[in-house]
């Protein structure tokens, strides 16, 4: 098995990897960014002067916030990685496929020798017994 070169990247592909830090990544740090923003205020309005128990209400909402917002932060992060994977396998797939496609052709190409083998005895007695018909039918005209 010999790994095949990838070929150099064309304009189109760039311009796809260019829309692509563009509208998926951009946004997504900006989205990010906007999520760890509202997290810090949340922290610091929760240390503000105030009554005592508008005091504490902000802190078990942070309690309470603050595990979700990092759990969806690491489920982003996984579903990134996620996403790279699948990227890299992709970058694999004309090497499998080749390779796939090989193994079924040799595939066909055994069954259809093996159908033939099957086959050839049954042609060639049909053929022989029409033969007979026919000799049978010119004897009788």
């Amino acid at each position: 098995m010999s790994y095949t070169q990838t070929p150099s990247k064309t304009d189109r592909e760039l311009l796809h990897q260019k829309q692509v830090r563009q509208q998926i990544f951009l946004p997504l740090v900006i989205v990010l960014l906007f999520i760890l923003a509202l997290m810090g205020l949340s922290i610091l309005g929760a240390f503000q002067e105030g009554d005592l128990i508008h005091h504490w209400g902000n802190i078990s909402s942070i309690l309470l916030i603050s595990p979700l917002i990092l759990a969806n932060l690491i489920n982003l992060f996984l579903l990134i990685i996620g996403v790279r994977a699948i990227n890299h396998l992709l970058g694999k797939l004309p090497f499998w496929m080749e390779h796939t496609q090989q193994t079924f052709q040799k595939i066909e190409e055994k069954t259809q020798r093996l159908c033939n083998a099957l086959v050839s005895p049954l042609i060639k007695i049909n053929s022989h017994l029409s033969t007979l018909g026919t000799l049978k039918k010119k004897k009788g005209l």
